[in-house]
C-alpha cells in the first residue's frame, strides 16, 4: 500500500484517495467495514481549502461598481493545497464558500482607527 500524497476523491462516491493498492487501485475508507476498499471509476484532484487564515479587517464588496453595491466582511483567506489563497466567504444561509468563481467584486482592508485620524 502507498499512502496518497495528492488529494483526489472518487468522484462516483465523494470518498477521499486514502492511498493506492500496490496494484495501483484507489482505496477509499469504508467507516461501515472499518478498512480501506478500491474503488473503480473516475477520480478528480482536489484543491481544496487544506488551511483557513483569520481576515479580521478585510472586507469583500459584491456588484462593485452598481446600484445594487454591498459590502460586508470576509470570513478568512483559504490556503488551498496547491499553495493558492482565495477569499473566504459566507451566503445568506452561513455556507462559507471561496469567492474564486465570482464576478464584479472587489476585496479591500478595513480602515484602522490610527489609519482614519492620520
Amino acid at each position: 500500500m502507498i499512502p496518497n500524497d495528492q488529494p483526489c476523491h472518487h468522484v462516483l462516491t465523494g470518498r477521499d484517495v486514502v492511498a493506492w493498492s500496490d496494484d495501483g487501485e484507489a482505496l477509499v475508507l469504508d467507516a461501515k467495514v472499518g478498512r480501506l476498499v478500491p474503488v473503480y471509476g473516475p477520480l478528480a484532484v482536489d484543491n481544496r481549502v487544506v488551511q483557513m487564515i483569520p481576515a479580521t479587517g478585510w472586507q469583500v464588496t459584491h456588484n462593485h461598481g452598481t446600484e445594487d453595491e454591498f459590502t460586508e466582511p470576509l470570513v478568512a483567506w483559504g490556503l488551498r493545497s496547491d499553495g493558492s489563497v482565495v477569499p473566504l466567504n459566507t451566503d445568506c444561509g452561513g455556507l462559507v464558500e471561496d469567492l474564486d468563481g465570482y464576478r464584479n467584486f472587489r476585496i479591500s482592508s478595513v480602515p484602522t482607527e490610527r489609519q482614519e485620524n492620520a
